[in-house]
């Protein structure tokens, strides 16, 4: 079998004597699908992996474990890393990042190697290098279900006698997959986008033993806003206290044609995105755009050969502007983000050995500074000119976050003999944020018709939050004379704390309930990875088990229609992967893998789910029901997937390769309150793949297709406020792409 290299642990090494659970997609392979974004990663992941765009932010989620998605001052449980620099946020994954060397899927914590945010895993991807020798290659493809037409090219080469550069470039237009039903965009395809990438790159040897990598992308994105993917469904109207799912929407907006609900309640590829109400003077036509740019400097130094110096100096920003009617909302909440803007740097030095003693080291650390605003006008249910100024907004707020982050580490790796080798490292973190939320404009109307729902204009709060952590990590690991691997590992993580910044302020509330605390894991990973038969053969079978304290979790509030992120008192996630690895011939290729994950919360009390019964956990005097032993969301318990690329050469010297993976997914939850009406059934996923060369592969004609079945997957689920109606984020159906591409 090819061997598949990975960077887990801060070195190059084998796939399959790495200690850790990861799945590695290389750029062939997603090449071969038409893999263009983060999100479509996860049509290849499995195992219960999930990215999707939703909210006002994307989600990710590793055996259960993911982050708010309404809240952009929250750290996610997924890291994320774009060529050795890390981000936290998961925005990064909107752009696409064309020309990709691989991309690794860690699972589990991964505190001791990235820091914080990690207490699910991470996503490592590494874009291509440039090359020594002169390449270049150009592509034009149009994918089906969404009439995306776009354009990519990349060339890379020697500038100089011992610089190289490289250059990647890609243009989209898409018109769209959903079609919107609301008045006045009835008929109108949904969910469009356009994408503008730049990418450069260079290369420099500056010596034999000293490298410089200075690689930069630019992107911009602009589509139909956030949220656009989600639906009302399960309609339960038109009365608020009826129970009977009717397919009838509880409209709350004014009667008459021009506010007709058209939504026909069902999973589907219709969506109703209503613009804002008369005489706002925005959200009339929804719109969404980004810009993106990240960078990434590497100095990599071996000073000797028992010593290896690397510094690495990051910068990334996103900024966002859009006005929106929010998906399903019947225009009554109308928003418009004037600013959005997040900005990060960092500067991380990496000291590592190679003594042939046995012991061997790794430390460093790493500073990192990072700054968001927000500023947004807000319509919420109430469409009237204030008295005083006669603006139709509801609010206008400002947040300011601040955040500086220290974080050492250290490890230790001490070769027992030729088979045994120990491990075991540390990482201390401090992380301290400073957080303004101001309200400045509330609507005079609250007041006056008794509506009190937020707090008064002028209200501001500055809370300062600081965590520091200590994660820890310790393995053991046996080496077979064969290449085989056994494995036991101990591991730590956490997320540190911070304030919900999007919920709204309301009337009640106090500072403290918007305040959460940090999130911890501890737990042990066990494991085999195997080869057979002169290593045509491969088996890993991984079992982990991992607490969680104060779980940081979303509860949606329907009054006020905003979401506040608190603490859980846990969860855990117990469960076994396997995967099974076959090269079959020359030409064929096999791989399975199946995954069995226990994900639930430990002692919780969230809000009652709509029409709980006091038979059902609901406690009638409190509304709480203690979700003990519940799912988590998005946590199936069984998974399976099976995969296979077969490479025929042709007679004529020409080549044809097929490939085609499928995965099967167990039923779950889709909300915290394990609201039945949310359960997303399982199902079958196909995704397939051919492609032509010719006999001098200068010209490559694929066809490609994901979710071939076309199943509908929601990924999260909410009661729209003030009615007994349901919302969910539905994820991509089927996309079928043809594509031509020139080698140079």
């Amino acid at each position: 079998m090819e061997e598949v290299l990975v960077t887990a642990r801060r070195k190059v090494e084998s796939l399959q004597s790495a200690p850790i659970s990861v799945m590695v997609l290389d750029g062939e392979k997603l090449q071969r699908y038409g893999i263009q974004s983060v999100e479509d990663v996860s049509a290849l992941a499995g195992g219960g992996v999930m990215m999707s765009r939703e909210g006002t932010q994307p989600s990710l989620s590793i055996r259960g474990i993911s982050a708010d998605t309404t809240n952009p001052g929250f750290a996610q449980s997924v890291g994320l890393e774009v060529d050795n620099v890390f981000y936290d946020r998961a925005e990064f994954i909107i752009p696409s990042y064309l020309d990709i060397g691989s991309v690794e899927i860690l699972k589990g914590p991964q505190a001791m190697y990235f820091g914080k945010s990690t207490v699910a895993g991470a996503i490592v991807i590494h874009t291509n290098d440039p090359t020594p020798e002169f390449e270049s290659n150009i592509a034009v493809g149009h994918e089906f279900s969404a009439k995306q037409d776009y354009v990519e090219a990349v060339v890379s080469g020697p500038l100089l006698d011992n610089l190289n550069g490289r250059l990647a470039l890609k243009w989209s237009e898409s018109d769209g997959w959903l079609k919107n039903e609301a008045p006045p965009f009835a008929g109108e395809d949904w969910d469009a986008s356009k994408e503008v990438i730049v990418r450069g790159g260079l290369a420099w040897a500056v010596a034999d033993n000293l490298n410089v990598t200075f690689k930069s992308q630019y992107s911009e994105v602009s589509d139909d806003g956030p949220g656009t993917r989600t639906q009302a469904v399960f309609c339960r109207g038109p009365a608020l206290g009826g129970t009977e799912i009717t397919g009838i929407p509880s409209d709350l907006r004014v009667l008459g044609a021009a506010y007709e609900m058209t939504d026909n309640c069902k999973i589907d590829n219709k969506v109703s995105v209503y613009p804002a109400p008369p005489g706002l003077d925005y959200a009339n036509k929804v719109y969404g755009d980004w810009e993106f740019w990240t960078n990434s400097l590497v100095v990599d130094w071996e000073l000797n050969d028992n010593w290896d110096i690397a510094a690495i100096t990051g910068y990334g920003s996103y900024s966002e502007k859009y006005e929106t009617g929010l998906a399903a909302s019947q225009g009554l909440i109308s928003v418009h983000m004037k600013k959005h803007k997040y900005e990060t740097i960092s500067q991380e030095l990496r000291v590592s050995s190679n003594f042939d003693n046995g012991l061997n080291y790794l430390f460093g650390g790493i500073y990192s500074s990072t700054d968001l605003e927000r500023y947004a006008d807000a319509q919420l249910f109430l469409n009237l000119p204030d008295p005083v100024t006669g603006s139709h907004n509801s609010t206008t707020s400002r947040t300011k976050s601040e955040e500086e982050t220290v974080s050492v580490y250290g490890e230790l790796t001490w070769d027992i003999n030729e088979a045994l080798t120990f491990s075991i490292g540390t990482r201390y973190t401090e992380v301290d944020l400073d957080v303004i939320r101001e309200l400045h404009f509330v609507n005079g109307w609250f007041d006056i018709i008794g509506l009190n729902l937020w707090k008064p204009a002028g209200w501001a709060v500055n809370p300062k939050v600081k965590t520091d952590n200590w994660s820890s990590a310790a393995t053991l690991q046996w080496t077979f004379d064969n290449g085989s691997t056994a494995f036991a590992s101990y591991k730590e993580g956490f997320k540190p704390g911070g304030i919900s910044i999007t919920s709204m302020p309301n009337a009640d509330d106090e500072l403290a309930d918007y305040l959460f605390d940090e999130e911890t894991v501890d737990g042990f990973e066990i494991g085999y990875k195997g080869f057979f038969f002169d290593q045509r053969m491969s088996l890993d079978v991984i079992a982990f088990a991992y607490d969680f304290t104060d779980t940081q979790v979303n509860l949606y509030q329907p009054d006020t229609a905003s979401f506040v992120v608190t603490n859980a008192d846990g969860a855990e996630t117990i469960g076994v992967e396997v995967g099974i690895g076959w090269q079959a011939s020359q030409h064929l290729n096999i791989r399975g893998n199946a995954t069995y994950n226990d994900g639930s919360y430990q002692d919780f009390f969230v809000e009652c789910y709509l029409f709980q019964t006091e038979q059902q956990g609901c406690n009638p005097d409190t509304q709480l029901q203690n979700i003990n032993g519940k799912s988590l969301p998005r946590a199936p318990e069984y998974t399976f997937g099976l995969s296979a690329y077969f490479d025929y050469p042709l007679a004529n010297g020409a080549n044809m390769d097929i490939s085609i993976d499928t995965t099967w997914s167990d039923d779950f939850h889709t909300t915290v309150t394990n609201d039945p009406l949310f359960i997303q059934d399982s199902f079958w996923k196909v995704n397939a793949g051919v492609g032509f060369e010719d006999a001098d592969r200068n010209w490559r004609i694929s066809l490609m297709g994901r979710n071939l079945t076309n199943e509908r997957v929601i990924s999260s689920g909410v009661v729209r406020a003030q009615t007994t109606d349901g919302l969910v984020n539905v994820l991509r159906e089927r996309t079928v792409t043809l594509e031509v591409r020139r080698f140079f």
